[in-house]
């Protein structure tokens, strides 16, 4: 059931790159725009690697209030994407990609919440490799989802829906990996 919660909580942090990709313009852009989609879903794994390493390098000293820090990372975060949702609805989380550079911040800013959750997912029986391969694929595929899909009210209302549906099951993921997934 663990692995289970793991790889959909996977799924949904890679769902923030769709809204993201909506903005990237294929028509315009032309073979840039599999690039920039390329770049958001790197950006994902790479700050998710970065939060898995800083986090194994220093929250072997929290080990004793592993099941607390969980439950608040991950509600927290999921708290976060239903904070979202309503910006996403509105149409403020698409960017206009259009150069390298801005594709590199959108993608920072949308992998924060992933970051976060590389620190503690220190604490959950998973390799990293495994993780951020499975992250990257996820992120891969929205990022490309996205890219194709034009960006509409009924594709702002979809990526609104996703990140609704990431919220709530990262609460809910936060109760049950807090006190009932890793008893001791």
């Amino acid at each position: 059931m663990l692995s289970f919660t793991v790889f959909v909580i996977l799924g949904f942090l890679s769902v923030q790159v769709f809204p993201v990709a909506l903005g990237i313009d294929t028509k315009k852009s032309g073979f840039k725009a599999f690039f920039f989609a390329l770049i958001l879903a790197t950006g994902q794994a790479i700050l998710f690697w970065l939060g898995y390493v800083l986090g194994s390098r220093f929250m072997h000293l929290m080990a004793d209030f592993k099941n607390i820090i969980l439950l608040i990372v991950f509600f927290l975060v999921g708290v976060r994407l239903l904070m979202e949702t309503f910006q996403v609805r509105k149409g403020n989380r698409t960017y206009i990609l259009d150069s390298f550079r801005v594709t590199q911040f959108a993608g920072l800013a949308q992998g924060i919440n992933t970051f976060l959750l590389g620190l503690v997912f220190v604490f959950l029986p998973f390799e990293r490799d495994t993780l951020t391969l499975v992250l990257f694929a996820f992120a891969l595929v929205f990022s490309f989802a996205g890219t194709f899909t034009k960006a509409g009210k009924n594709s702002l209302s979809f990526s609104s829906l996703l990140f609704a549906l990431g919220g709530v099951f990262l609460i809910f993921s936060s109760f049950y990996i807090g006190f009932f997934a890793l008893q001791n």
